[in-house]
């Protein structure tokens, strides 16, 4: 399921982190940002397509 907020915000709700990856493959985004319980780094290697890899609580996301 995804909201979209005129194109230019989506946000994906999904079953498991696997499926928001690769959905975020498929529209290959210009910021992907990943918050999970678990890890984040362990999902890294499985993004392609993504101009820029946010990830975690504490990350720095670009803004404005």
């Amino acid at each position: 399921m995804s909201l979209n907020g005129g194109g230019r915000i989506e946000v994906m709700l999904a079953g498991s982190v696997e499926e928001c990856i690769d959905r975020a493959n498929e529209i290959a985004p210009e910021h992907l940002e990943i918050l999970c319980a678990e890890p984040p780094l362990r999902y890294l290697e499985r993004v392609k397509n993504a101009g820029a890899v946010y990830m975690g609580a504490l990350h720095t996301c670009a803004g404005g």
